[in-house]
């Protein structure tokens, strides 16, 4: 008789526990189903030509409404600075002296939709980067190296970010940490004479 008791109860416990797992397994599907697929998707690099408030150059290909809402109810800022002050013209490869000689077949100058670059490649700066050279040569380094080393160099400067597509360009930007003791007062002032638009000197 007891024994019979012991069946009973171990069976009743059995019932009790499937369904209670049937119970959460439902609970679960309904969960599942009520809650939302969530996609979030973020956009980078938006540099004033990929900005439709700005008029940019890919209007119809990528409008950006939010943006321009953002815009339209705040304000358009048409004058600004970048503390990244090595990305567009490293990117360009303006400081590499590439277009030095002017505008080579298949650069980025060429492209059509490049061609703000191409307004941006004056012979005014193309003889600062030439006087730069000068200055890289004597410390065995690239123009791009000599930028980097002279952003390490500041004391306003904290820390550099840079962008490579390659291992070589990597291992070119790194070792321009080893230039940085190079950089004498007398060479920075030689870079800041040749540059001519250091903001802090500014009236």
């Amino acid at each position: 008789m007891k024994f019979d008791k012991i069946l009973s109860y171990a069976a009743l416990s059995i019932m009790i526990g499937a369904c209670a797992g049937c119970q959460s397994k439902s609970n679960e599907k309904k969960a599942a189903s009520s809650s939302p697929n969530i996609i979030f998707i973020m956009s980078d690099d938006h540099a004033a030509q990929a900005i439709t408030a700005y008029g940019g150059i890919y209007d119809e290909l990528a409008p950006t409404p939010n943006i321009d809402r953002l815009a339209e109810e705040g304000i358009i800022l048409h004058n600004v600075f970048c503390t990244n002050a090595i990305c567009g013209p490293s990117r360009a490869c303006i400081l590499t002296g590439k277009y030095n000689e002017g505008i080579p077949a298949g650069s980025r100058a060429t492209m059509e939709s490049m061609s703000w670059l191409k307004e941006d490649i004056t012979q005014e700066k193309i003889a600062k980067v030439i006087l730069l050279k000068e200055i890289a040569d004597e410390l065995n380094l690239s123009t791009a190296q000599l930028a980097i080393a002279w952003l390490l160099r500041r004391k306003e400067v904290s820390s550099v970010i840079t962008g490579a597509s390659k291992l070589s360009q990597l291992e070119e930007n790194l070792a321009a940490r080893e230039a940085v003791e190079s950089l004498t007062d007398d060479l920075l002032e030689r870079i800041e004479k040749i540059l001519d638009n250091d903001p802090l000197n500014e009236d």
